[in-house]
């Protein structure tokens, strides 16, 4: 490959790829062509950027979480969108997965505050009233058979 002055790596990467005699077929017009092309695609650091992997035995998972401002024109939205549809199977599953996570937790941390000690306090804090466990129990069955 012929020499440029400002070789970014995903040009490098590129031709990387393709074979030596290809590569040197090249004129440095093309070649700089070439890489103003690719060099249109600025990369910076995204605002949020979590990248966790997953070792499971025999598999290989990732999850990306990413958030930023974004840079796409409108024409380039459009493509991402045909290209990358929010509703698939996988994207299902995921939020199905984590709906039930998070409504799970968000159980056991209400059934975790409401609980007759939680509620003792709490009638304590608001008005200093004492009430035993036997009497929140006996008022919640009420309650429930009302």
């Amino acid at each position: 490959m012929k020499s440029l002055e400002h070789i970014d790596p995903i040009f490098e990467g590129l031709f990387s790829k393709i074979s030596p005699k290809i590569a040197a077929s090249f004129t440095d017009e093309q070649l700089k062509a070439i890489q103003r092309g690719f060099g249109s695609h600025v990369w910076t650091r995204h605002s949020v950027d979590i990248r966790v992997s997953f070792p499971i035995p025999g598999l290989r998972f990732y999850l990306v979480l990413l958030a930023g401002s974004e840079c796409l024109s409108q024409q380039g939205l459009q493509y991402k969108k045909s290209r990358y549809p929010l509703l698939n199977p996988g994207n299902f599953i995921l939020l199905t997965v984590f709906v039930t996570i998070l409504l799970s937790c968000g159980f056991t941390i209400f059934c975790f505050l409401w609980s007759y000690e939680k509620q003792q306090e709490l009638l304590w804090e608001l008005g200093k009233i004492e009430i035993g466990v036997g009497t929140l129990v006996n008022t919640n069955q009420r309650i429930d058979a009302a």
